[in-house]
């Protein structure tokens, strides 16, 4: 049976709706996120308060198919809170920077941990404020070097498959509300203008947002079988090396391998450090010189 609704009636119903998920939001904000990275509780603040006031306006103002939006904006809103709600409580957030503790996570799950492991590291690539190391360790830690990078770069590619759709069909205000707008802008016009070349060496370096480029590489002219290609060949290097340096074959944990890797330790805390105090300069060094090299291209063509 068909039931007919006035449009006043409708706009009361989504009102009301729009008001009590937003009311529970913000509950669920205060009282069990607080260990939510402090930047995305700012994000999901602001989009509460935009779709719920947008709509309420809108509403007040007769214009149908915008509070509509708006109230669509907040439902998906709710949907990426509930998510993170339920990650809190089985204690994810806690969990993503100790190695120790995403190692026992996935442990706990028994059989299921491969999808778990899998499942950890799409959100890890799409929205989970977690460095990709940290699981590629744990991986090796339980399935050995092989069978981690096998399951990390299959995760990997398909998170950055998603993230890259995300830019490219959800357009700037979405990766504005997942990554923020100065940074978006920021990274657009790099590899935007700069040439294809750059892309491929900012997913080598560990100097650059690897798993933000995908998103707003979404948003630029790049061809999506350039970027499969980058993902599938380049992308995996790194998720090679961290899984296979992590067993301690190469170079061992013991005997000769410990001042070995004291000193790599040492030699990437002075290339953080100095990446930290001249990060403009070195993003801006890197950008020029692929530059020119497009400009050099460009005029021969």
């Amino acid at each position: 049976m068909k039931i007919n609704l006035s449009d006043k009636t409708q706009k009361t119903i989504i009102l009301t709706v729009n008001f009590i998920i937003a009311v529970l939001m913000v509950l669920v904000m205060v009282f069990y996120l607080n260990t939510v990275e402090w930047y995305l509780k700012a994000l999901a603040y602001s989009a509460i308060t935009i779709f719920t006031v947008a709509c309420t306006v809108f509403a007040i103002l007769n214009k149908k198919s915008l509070y509509r939006t708006m109230f669509v904006g907040n439902i998906v809103t709710f949907i990426f809170v509930a998510i993170f709600f339920l990650l809190n409580r089985l204690g994810v957030f806690d969990s993503l920077n100790d190695l120790e503790k995403v190692k026992q996570m996935i442990l706990d799950w028994g059989a299921y941990g491969y999808v778990i492991f899998v499942l950890l590291q799409l959100l890890q690539v799409i929205v989970l404020p977690a460095p990709g190391f940290i699981f590629y360790l744990a991986g090796t830690a339980i399935y050995g070097p092989w069978l981690a990078f096998i399951l990390s770069y299959i995760s990997v590619i398909v998170g950055s498959i998603i993230a890259f759709y995300i830019g490219r069909l959800c357009g700037k205000p979405v990766v504005y509300w997942c990554v923020g707008k100065q940074q978006t802008e920021k990274y657009l016009d790099i590899i935007g203008g700069k040439g294809n070349m750059l892309f491929i060496i900012m997913q080598l370096l560990p100097f650059f947002p690897d798993d933000i480029l995908c998103m707003i590489a979404g948003l630029t002219k790049m061809s999506f079988t350039f970027f499969i290609l980058v993902m599938v060949f380049v992308r995996p290097i790194y998720i090679l090396i961290v899984c296979f340096l992590g067993t301690g074959d190469i170079i061992p944990f013991s005997g000769w391998g410990i001042p070995v890797w004291i000193g790599i330790i040492l030699i990437l805390a002075v290339l953080f450090f100095l990446y930290c105090k001249y990060q403009q300069k070195i993003e801006e060094k890197i950008t020029s010189i692929f530059s020119k090299k497009k400009d050099k291209e460009d005029k021969k063509g």
